[in-house]
Order: structure tokens, then sequence, then C-alpha cells
């Protein structure tokens, strides 16, 4: 039974860790698929090379996937891809060379859904890892800020007006919070194996 926890919670962790290239040249372990990120912290950027010789040219972006404009930052053009004994790994018999990217997240992109895209140009092909992307505590505070001046200066308005724009900025707050959602399941594989290992 521990054994069969362990073993679960192992490959829900792994399947949800690491997102394959179509044509299996490399894997992207991080960001996690659905993981949630904010406006001017960190995105860490993880990729696996696993083919020898690697014959790849790696672009990395940062694509807005809601609705309007189509938002897209560069993280990184022709990324990476050597392999030498610095990036060079071993796990479970197997090498592979991992390379990483700190990227921090512009303050200036909005928040909402995006996708972290890896374009192969060599193969003409994309792997996709959809985030989200939370308002960080300065455009929070803006916002209340702004908000508060709009009130504030149009205290002459009637009080149907004034219903109508306390009601719009109720579904932003309650989309925020269901984004969070998407960072339990790695979490709960960790304490289900955590659970398995004290048994």
């Amino acid at each position: 039974m521990k054994f069969a926890l362990v073993a679960l919670a192992s490959l829900l962790n792994l399947a949800l860790a690491q997102v394959q290239a179509p044509d299996g040249t490399f894997n992207v372990t991080n960001p996690v698929k659905g993981g949630t990120f904010v406006q001017g912290k960190s995105l860490p950027v993880v990729y696996d090379l696993l083919v020898n010789p690697i014959t790849l040219q790696l672009n990395v972006y940062l694509v807005y996937g809601g609705s309007g404009n189509v938002t897209q930052v560069a993280i990184a053009q022709n990324a990476d891809v050597t392999e030498d004994a610095s990036s060079l790994q071993n796990k479970n018999g197997q090498s592979y060379w991992e390379h990483s990217i700190n990227y921090v997240i512009p303050s200036t992109v909005p928040a909402g859904p995006y996708n972290v895209v890896f374009e192969d140009v060599t193969s003409h092909t994309n792997t996709t890892v959809p985030i989200t992307i939370n308002a960080g505590p300065m455009s929070i505070v803006s916002t209340s800020m702004m908000m508060s001046s709009t009130v504030a200066s149009s205290s002459a308005a009637t009080s149907s007006a004034s219903a109508a724009a306390s009601s719009t900025s109720a579904p932003a707050a309650q989309s925020a919070s269901n984004q969070l959602g998407f960072t339990w399941i790695p979490i709960a594989a960790c304490l289900v194996m955590a659970g398995a290992l004290a048994l």
C-alpha cells in the first residue's frame, strides 16, 4: 500500500512537471502546467535536452492567452542548447543537458492566462505550457487607488451608475481567486507522497 501511494504520487508529480517536445528532443520541466505566477516576479524556465548531438534552434516566448490584443514577449531568442559538461545531468541511468532561464515577468504585461511557448525553429514545431499570471502587489494597489479616486470623483453620479461600477469589480476578484486553484495539484502530490512515506 505504502509503495503504491509513493509510486502514484511520483507519477502524478512527474506527469505534471514535464511537457515533452513533439519530436522528443527536449522536455520542459518548468514552468509547471497550470502554474500561477506574479507580475514583477521570477518565472523559472527549465528545459532538458534529450538527444546528442542536437540540431535545435530554440526561442522561448510568453504569449497572452486571453481575448483582446495579443501580447508576446521574448523570454529568450536563440536559447542555450549547448551540450557541455556544465549542463550534463544523470538521472535513472539517463544523461541529459539541463538549461535554465530565470525570467522576471514584466509588471507591464496584463494579468491573465498565458502560454510559455518553446519554438523549435529547426523542426517548425511549438511546445506550449499554459500558465496564469496574477497582478503584482503594486498593480493591485494602483488599481485600488484608481477605483477609489474614480468613486470619489463621481460622487454626483446616480446610484444606479455606482451600483454598476461596483458590480464590475467583483468578477475580477473572483477570477483571481479561481486562478489560484491550479497550484494545489503539485502540492497535493507532494502531500500524498509525504503521507505515504510516514506510514
